[in-house]
């Protein structure tokens, strides 16, 4: 249930009484009004001792979320919107806003294209709103724009960052943003780096580069992951211990696939192409 779907339960719901708690200074006030609405995504309620003739209720101190999976927006002030745990979306609003996602994948909403503003990535992404203020991100893993996203989840692990290194990895050039897009997506849904690479296995692009069991032997294979994803030839004692991983049954093609492409190795040669994020639609 939403918080629009709740307050018109309750404004809705038959005639009766509610308790407000009223301590210390506020115990001895009579409430003679009350009201409650959305303003702005904002669910709220609102008291006094009269009915407020200046309309809608202004949000004056930092808006926070829970644990759960958030979604919060400011007014046309200066807000700070803290997403805590979740996977939050905080959206766009006016004024010079702070937004902290917190813990989980966190996502700022911009209503304009990525080309309306500017951004500055050096430390803290500062985004500039050209005409408008400057908002400070913190611990936000994707910018939305109305012509698509920027991901900064890009460490190891991380859905958009592997997403980006496994294309690398498996093609050798820089990923297709069509095809780059529906894995991240897809990836957003839960299914796992694995069953991606599994998924390149099978493409005619890979095969043509990597053969197949039926065509490459493991020593070939390996040798050629270290050739197309590392950019460099093998190590005796690195090919050794991998295609022993193969010949034994520990892993399979796809796990190695995986294994070098988030390696740190492979991360530090990716990681000028995706400092200043990873761009899909």
């Amino acid at each position: 249930m939403t918080p629009a779907d709740a307050l018109k339960s309750w404004q809705g719901s038959a005639p009766h009484n509610d308790v407000i708690t009223n301590k210390n200074t506020w115990s001895t006030m009579t409430w003679n009004a009350i009201g409650v609405g959305i303003y702005k995504g904002v669910a709220h309620v609102w008291f006094g001792k009269a009915a407020d003739p200046a309309g809608a209720p202004v949000v004056t101190g930092p808006m926070t979320g829970g644990e759960g999976n958030d979604i919060l927006s400011g007014n046309d002030q200066n807000n700070v919107l803290q997403g805590f745990g979740g996977n939050d979306r905080l959206n766009q609003s006016g004024g010079a806003d702070t937004m902290d996602g917190g813990n989980g994948v966190d996502t700022a909403v911009y209503t304009g294209k990525r080309s309306d503003y500017r951004l500055d990535t050096t430390s803290t992404v500062r985004i500039d709103k050209l005409g408008g203020g400057t908002d400070t991100l913190i611990s936000i893993e994707r910018i939305q724009f109305s012509d698509g996203t920027l991901a900064f989840d890009k460490g190891a692990g991380e859905i958009a960052g592997s997403a980006y290194r496994l294309y690398q990895a498996a093609f050798e050039r820089t990923p297709d943003t069509g095809g780059l897009s529906f894995w991240i997506k897809e990836m957003d849904k839960g299914v796992r780096l694995k069953n991606v690479a599994e998924n390149f296995l099978a493409s005619r692009e890979f095969v043509q580069t990597y053969g197949t069991a039926a065509t490459v032997t493991n020593t070939k294979y390996v040798e050629l992951l270290y050739q197309h994803t590392l950019g460099r030839a093998f190590d005796q004692g690195g090919l050794n211990f991998w295609v022993s991983r193969l010949d034994t049954g520990t892993n399979d093609r796809a796990d190695l696939l995986v294994q070098f492409s988030e390696s740190p190795e492979n991360q530090a040669r990716v990681s000028a192409a995706v400092k200043d994020g990873i761009w899909y639609v």
